[in-house]
């Protein structure tokens, strides 16, 4: 009886042989294979059995390079329990990872569809045994999902520290098909309640069916209300859509619209309807149609192919058309007969686009433009106005009413053209005519500005009058309006050339021309006195030495120190105070006294100032100048740059010894 009913099964276990396993552990579960296909009845043949052991698993390489991801054991390879056995006690424990969905990935699209495989006549079960944590948890979803797709009903074992999350995910949430033990000496316990969920192989549908359980020799699952078929995946006629414990539900199709009402799609319960009918339970009229159950086709001109389904109305007009049957044309548009269809009224952007008055609906003219525009399409400025009507620039003309040619105004307005320049009268210019050109006066006058009249004589060279009261610019000794005039103190030469003068120089010029009168003998000039003109003595102009610059300064030669002289920073170690005392000649530094006697130090003097340059590189090198108080002077900054004759009286300098900074001050000699 048992071999009549046991199920064609094509059966792989896959089991963990990571680390944390260990030997004694993965000896416990080979036992625990064994037992398990005892109960399979393996010689009969409606079971195959094959063996997967997984831990680790090398990047980029086939599947026959992986070691570690390895089948021990082919399905159907052996077909008796003795030489099953003796396979199972030669299976070596790996010992490393834990990478369960690349065993899972591998047992499925390798081991299943090996030469053996019995597929679909056989079922397909697998049964994963682990105790941890997959490594490549990320890509179990695929995997399963593969599994569904090949018919594959998926078992798992969980042993220690498992992950239950991950081993549900693997049995797609049933939970009779996921076990759950505390230590491996415990596999045994599972062994009847596998053989027998194995030996039946209820892949019953999880919406459709009461449980899991089938009968174990038809593996005819027990199905909900309206839903049919083995495995209960499937509804009945007339029905549609299993929904998880509420079965399939009744199709609905509309009597008048559907050809069969008692049948439907049985996924998504889509009715059979008849011409010019539809929805999905052929409750209304196909689109271009309205007046369901008959159902008359829409009246839009050609312009819309829906309508509403009841009125008929048009809907989503096309072409600019308007109304229930899209027979106008909508506001701002005409009818263009060469094109047949609504086009905008081209009225440059200058009418309001929501009044149904502002354009023709026959011809397409502009009728309210804006923006003070005129023309058939606002193309153009109103009178008066000047600009471009097309961006909406058209702008008042302003022109000076004083200077502008009154034949181009009417009362206050004037026309200025297209660039807004005004028309002006004679001598006037500017954009709004409002001042004379050049040389000419009296801006107001209705004939224009006239020419200035200035005397070439009186008037400076190069002036012009003034362009409101004509007034020229008159040279010393001239007034009147056009300078012809004298002004006071001064008259008309006798010299004819009509030039003013000055009275006094008037006088001496003709008391020069006076005949001088006789001598008496004596020699003594006469009793009329002629008029005396005094002299002046020019002053001597003083002059100023020019004031030397800091940049000429610096040029010139600087007096060197004659003689030796004593200074301050020539001696001294890399980490001590300069050695006293020191002395400079010109530019040479020697150390200590006497300085006859010694070589000459690497430093150098400062020979215009008569000291020693305080060389901070020389002294204190390791340092940056960070490490050292300014001095008066900063020596430091730039040793070569000359700094001036006069000197503080003492310079401070930090120097640092091995532990702690301490400040060192010394004195530079005066001369």
């Amino acid at each position: 009886m048992i071999a009549e009913c046991l199920a064609e099964t094509d059966l792989m276990l896959v089991l963990d042989g990571s680390k944390s396993v260990t030997k004694p552990n993965f000896d416990l579960v080979k036992e625990w294979v064994k037992r398990l296909a005892e109960g399979m009845h393996i010689g009969h043949g409606h079971i195959q059995i094959g063996v997967v052991q997984y831990s680790y698993l090398y990047p980029n390489r086939p599947w026959r390079r992986q070691r570690f991801i390895k089948t021990e054991i082919g399905l159907g390879q052996y077909m008796t329990k003795a030489r099953f056995d003796a396979a199972i006690d030669r299976i070596r424990y790996q010992g490393y990872q834990t990478y369960t969905a690349h065993a899972l990935n591998k047992t499925l699209n390798i081991d299943f569809q090996s030469k053996n495989n019995r597929y679909p006549q056989a079922k397909r079960a697998l049964i994963l045994m682990t105790d941890g944590n997959a490594n490549d948890a990320e890509e179990l979803p695929p995997v399963v999902e593969l599994a569904n797709s090949m018919g594959v009903v998926m078992y798992a074992v969980g042993v220690g520290e498992y992950n239950i999350t991950q081993l549900q995910l693997i049995t797609g949430n049933r939970s009779n098909h996921v076990f759950e033990l505390s230590n491996f000496d415990d596999l045994h316990v599972i062994i009847s309640d596998l053989q027998r969920q194995i030996r039946t192989v209820c892949d019953c549908d999880l919406d459709g069916s009461v449980s899991m359980e089938c009968d174990a020799c038809t593996q005819k699952c027990d199905c909900l209300e309206n839903v049919v078929g083995r495995r209960c995946d499937s509804c009945a006629n007339g029905f549609y859509g299993i929904s998880s414990g509420g079965g399939c539900k009744v199709c609905e199709c509309n009597k008048y619209g559907s050809t069969n009402t008692s049948s439907c799609d049985g996924l998504n319960g889509r009715c059979d309807c008849r011409s010019l009918v539809a929805g999905k339970q052929c409750d209304q009229c196909a689109q271009g149609y309205f007046g369901f159950p008959e159902c008359r086709q829409c009246d839009c001109n050609g312009f819309s192919i829906s309508c509403d389904d009841t009125t008929g109305v048009c809907t989503g007009c096309s072409g600019g058309r308007i109304g229930d049957h899209c027979e106008s044309c909508e506001v701002g548009h005409f009818w263009d007969e060469g094109n047949g269809q609504c086009i905008p009224c081209n009225c440059n952007n200058n009418i309001n686009a929501s009044d149904p008055t502002s354009c023709e609906a026959i011809s397409g003219r502009c009728l309210k433009c804006l923006h003070h525009t005129t023309g058939n399409n606002c193309e153009a400025c109103l009178p008066y106005y000047y600009g471009d009507a097309t961006t909406r620039t058209c702008t008042k003309c302003v022109c000076n009413m004083e200077g502008v040619d009154k034949s181009e105004c009417e009362g206050e307005n004037c026309n200025c053209g297209s660039e807004g320049m005004c028309k002006c009268l004679p001598n006037v210019e500017g954009d709004t005519c409002d001042r004379c050109v050049t040389n000419t006066f009296g801006l107001g006058d209705p004939n224009g500005c006239k020419e200035c009249e200035c005397n070439f004589d009186g008037t400076i060279e190069n002036t012009t009058c003034n362009a409101i009261s004509g007034q020229c610019v008159c040279k010393k000794g001239y007034n009147g309006t056009s300078c012809d005039d004298c002004a006071k103190g001064f008259d008309r030469g006798d010299s004819g050339d009509n030039l003013c003068v000055a009275l006094a120089s008037l006088v001496n010029e003709r008391i020069d021309r006076e005949p001088t009168p006789p001598a008496d003998d004596e020699g003594l000039i006469s009793n009329a006195s002629p008029t005396t003109i005094p002299t002046t003595t020019p002053k001597p102009v003083a002059t100023t030495k020019p004031k030397m610059t800091k940049a000429a300064k610096k040029t010139q030669p600087r007096r060197i120190n004659p003689g030796w002289s004593p200074c301050a920073s020539c001696g001294g170690g890399r980490y001590s105070a300069p050695t006293w005392p020191s002395y400079c000649h010109g530019w040479t530094c020697r150390r200590r006294w006497p300085h006859h006697a010694q070589l000459p130090s690497p430093h150098r003097c400062y020979a215009g100032s008569w000291t020693c340059r305080a060389s901070v590189r020389s002294h204190y090198g390791r340092y940056d100048k960070h490490s050292f108080a300014s001095t008066h002077y900063g020596y430091w900054n730039a040793p070569s740059y000359y700094r001036g004759y006069h000197h503080h009286p003492s310079v401070h300098h930090r120097r640092r010894s091995n532990f702690y900074p301490q400040p060192v001050r010394y004195s530079l000699y005066r001369r």
